[in-house]
């Protein structure tokens, strides 16, 4: 049998940080395009209690992503469509619906479609959609306009998205046991603050349950989140692992807000963002190759004119000018052929005869 590869753990700290500690916005926009077209519109319907999660779910991004003006048009949109479903909806009617607002708004023209920025892990297998998922819960919490009433609804209608159309069942299992079934949600998230202290903990607690899995990326181990290394002030003197009691929650809370706010979603991985308020700092290298391409496409275009000028030198005008050339020259030869070697023709044959007459009168011959 050929020896398994052994993988080192990555210690680059720039792929640190966008494997752990960075939230994209192409990975988030890829989180909600695959869960309406691929896990919700899989089924061949939903009706009932699938229904209203799927309800749920698109007034809560409605309200609360962060996202770029053509995408939340999309939303908006997509959600009306649906809140005015009260019975059913055919999957494959989500999808033509989905298509055509997508089409009708221009959503998503620049978004790398299954290509993950920050979620990308060393193999497909690692990383990927669940992971972007995870980082859209964080960016709703973390990103609520208003406290919500009641104050647990974004991790309630997570819980009711997990329940209802997450397609990997251990994880829909294991989350249940952690939300208790949706119960631990009620009774311990009070305000914003606690609604992301609750999903911050839960994640950990997956975190540590897949440490060493088949799905856990050796490059990219799964630990508690944030590590002491870069988050020191978020831990307490307390040692251990009980996920809680060891971390200070306030410098948590500031480390996730540093991550997931608005205003630090970084849009690489987009062409150029068609909101001027999200370009920030991430997006200034690819605007300045957006530009430089501009700059480029000019050039190109300037030598392909001068091309085209050279390789049409014969144009209309030229044409015409030649051909009055030509027939001035035809006119010249003309006129010379009939002023010399015409004339030059005619008086040669005249003396030709005169002489044969002459000849033919001294030798008695008739004329």
């Amino acid at each position: 049998m050929p020896k398994e590869t052994v993988v080192q753990k990555v210690t680059v700290e720039s792929e640190i940080k966008r494997r752990r500690y960075t939230a994209f916005m192409s990975d988030l926009e890829n989180a909600i395009l695959y869960s309406l077209s691929h896990e919700v519109a899989s089924r061949s319907s939903i009706v009932g209690p699938s229904l209203d999660a799927l309800r749920e779910y698109m007034d809560v991004l409605d309200k609360h992503f962060p996202g770029r003006p053509t995408t939340m048009s999309f939303i908006h949109k997509l959600r009306n469509w649906v809140a005015s479903h009260t019975d059913a909806i055919r999957g494959q009617d989500l999808i033509a619906e989905i298509n055509d607002i997508r089409a009708s708004v221009g959503a998503f023209i620049d978004t790398p479609n299954g290509l993950w920025m920050g979620c990308r892990g060393t193999k497909p297998m690692y990383g990927g959609y669940p992971c972007s998922l995870w980082t859209l819960w964080h960016v709703l919490t973390i990103n609520q306009k208003f406290e919500e009433k009641p104050p647990h609804r974004i991790l309630e209608a997570m819980f009711g998205y997990i329940k209802h159309f997450f397609g990997c069942e251990d994880c829909v299992r294991h989350f249940m046991q952690t939300a208790e079934n949706g119960e631990a949600i009620f009774r311990e998230v009070k305000d914003k603050r606690t609604s992301i202290l609750w999903l911050w903990r839960a994640h950990n607690k997956a975190n540590i349950r897949l440490s060493g899995d088949i799905t856990d990326d050796k490059a990219f181990p799964k630990e508690a989140f944030p590590n002491r290394q870069h988050c020191s002030d978020c831990y307490n003197d307390l040692l251990g692992s009980d996920l809680w009691n060891e971390f200070n929650h306030d410098k948590v809370i500031q480390f996730l807000t540093d991550i997931y706010s608005e205003d630090n979603l970084s849009m690489r991985g987009l062409r150029i963002s068609s909101d001027p308020h999200q370009a920030n700092v991430h997006n200034q290298h690819e605007v300045a190759i957006f530009e430089e391409s501009k700059k480029e496409s000019k050039k190109s275009s300037k030598s392909q004119y001068a091309r085209e000028e050279n390789a049409s030198f014969w144009g209309p005008m030229d044409m015409s000018l030649c051909f009055s050339i030509y027939l001035v020259s035809a006119a010249i030869l003309i006129f010379v052929y009939f002023k010399f070697i015409a004339k030059k023709n005619i008086c040669f044959g005249f003396i030709y005869n005169t002489l044969f007459k002459h000849q033919q009168n001294r030798n008695g011959l008739p004329v």
